[in-house]
């Protein structure tokens, strides 16, 4: 009987998807147990030959579709599905033999549980771009503070690692594909329905590279805070998702930064290549806290600037942001 069911959307990751089901191909679990849908989201270059490939070793199932976005084409696999349990993954990771195991077992006995598991750097991480370097620090950082205790909420939901009931992720309503942060917006309304959110180091999965350029990073990054905007225009009650809490908790020398984004949006791209080159120079002498702070710099410029843009005039931000503040002191 299968327990659960994989679910991997991909676009034009042919390759890294190969060593992924590698090493889906190996885990302690008995392949009648768990299943593995790959749906392909338009790729130019069809994985159907690559999946079934693997189709001795694991229960594979391949469905294809017009390019539609993650969020599309991740709900069409969980319809498909058979597993009471669905785990997500995204294309380009890697995972170790006891991660179906530890999955299924950090959801015995419950039924509104969300797992997520840890994201590991992959150990080629000195030899990738410097945003990508960035990204998996900040990947680490969160898994240390879960791992420790920390407390975490719907907003810290990802989809490259995680699990839940089939069941609970329709009441839940599914992914919402108006978002480009579809995974936190759908963590946001598990929280409201009771789901209880769990961190799981054991079911660890490798984060490879991102496979992206800085340009698409940057304006990634800008995209993100236009999303957080919409996110808690959609939910007000998740006070705790406020895009201006990233703000709160910068650094004092960044927050002039993160103002002069806010104020002249359309130049905050020319000013976060400025940082970047000050970031790519404290790496090169070996500053790490230097490089890190830089980045995170880049970041925050770029999604200010998002949040800008989709909160609309310099007025109306300003509004929204004094409401954050007001709502910090009152708590």
């Amino acid at each position: 009987m299968i327990k659960a069911s994989i679910v991997i959307a991909t676009y034009n990751r042919r390759v890294p998807l190969a060593g992924l089901l590698a090493t889906l191909a190996k885990q302690t679990v008995p392949r009648e147990d768990y299943e593995v849908i790959v749906v392909d989201d338009g790729s130019n270059d069809d994985p159907t030959p690559t999946v079934y490939a693997y189709a001795r070793a694991l229960q594979v199932t391949v469905l294809r579709q017009t390019n539609s976005g993650v969020a599309v084409a991740r709900t069409r696999g969980v319809e498909c599905a058979r597993g009471r349990i669905i785990v997500f993954l995204d294309d380009d990771m890697l995972v170790p033999e006891e991660f179906v195991a530890a999955h299924l077992e950090a959801h015995d006995g419950h039924d509104d549980r969300v797992v997520m598991g840890e994201l590991e750097p992959d150990a080629r991480i000195a030899t990738m771009p410097l945003f990508e370097r960035f990204h998996a620090r900040v990947l680490q950082k969160n898994a240390d503070r879960f791992a420790e205790g920390g407390t975490f909420a719907g907003h810290d939901v990802y989809t490259a690692n995680l699990s839940l009931p089939r069941l609970l992720f329709f009441q839940a309503g599914g992914f919402d594909p108006a978002f480009f942060i579809e995974d936190v917006e759908l963590g946001v309304r598990l929280e409201k329905l009771g789901a209880k959110f769990v961190f799981s180091r054991r079911a660890a999965a490798v984060h490879a590279s991102d496979h992206t350029s800085l340009d698409a990073w940057l304006a990634r990054s800008a995209k993100e805070g236009r999303d957080w905007v919409r996110l808690v225009r959609k939910h007000p009650s998740a006070k705790t998702a406020s895009p201006w809490r990233f703000f709160s908790s910068a650094n004092l020398l960044a927050r002039p930064l993160f103002a002069a984004a806010v104020v002249a949006p359309d130049a905050a791209t020319v000013l976060a290549r400025l940082v970047l080159q000050g970031a790519a120079g404290a790496d090169a002498l070996g500053l790490d806290r230097a490089t890190v702070t830089g980045m995170t710099v880049v970041y925050g410029i770029q999604y200010f600037a998002g949040v800008r843009e989709e909160t609309g005039s310099l007025r109306e931000t300003l509004d929204a942001y004094r409401a954050y503040r007001g709502l910090q002191r009152s708590t």
